[in-house]
């Protein structure tokens, strides 16, 4: 019985699952999570700390939004 209810309980929650994920993604790959994980002392001294291209480039989109003339 608590597992018929419970299998129930979240088949109905599958729906919203869905849309939270599809606008959680689109937030998720953006420049300034890219350079808060590549400047974050937690992450960035942590032994499996890698740095892909995409972090790279978000971090550096990130730093020309900030300082918008190099003079």
């Amino acid at each position: 019985m608590l597992m018929i209810i419970f299998l129930f309980l979240f088949c109905s929650y599958i729906p919203i699952w869905k849309i939270i994920d599809a606008r959680w993604e689109l937030q998720l790959y953006r420049p300034l999570h890219a350079a808060t994980y590549s400047l974050n002392p937690h992450y960035h001294y942590n032994p499996n700390f890698k740095v892909t291209a995409n972090i790279k480039i978000g971090l550096h989109k990130c730093l020309e939004r900030m300082v918008s003339d190099a003079s």
